[in-house]
């Protein structure tokens, strides 16, 4: 996943979005909190190897082409989870 995403050292990082879709994974998420929006990539034995700010628009983007479901949390009222289904 690190080859779709153009890092910056502070702030929002751009994503190739149809090479995000082309390499999205059961092992990535998308993750919101408020008005902010991380890509979050896990190894297999769940750790987290990867987050990275993205923005609103590509965010948005990868959620509507790939059909990721969202899931609230109980605990962080103002967050939410989106994962791939199966």
């Amino acid at each position: 996943m690190k080859e779709c995403i153009e890092f910056k050292e502070i702030g929002v990082c751009k994503v190739d979005i149809d090479k995000a879709v082309r390499k999205f994974t059961l092992l990535h998420r998308i993750f919101q909190y408020r008005d902010d929006f991380y890509l979050l990539e896990y190894t297999p034995k769940c750790k987290r190897k990867l987050r990275v700010s993205i923005s609103e628009k590509d965010a948005m983007e990868l959620i509507k082409r790939l059909g990721l479901k969202p899931f609230k949390n109980d605990f962080f009222v103002n967050a939410v989870i989106y994962v791939p289904t199966t």
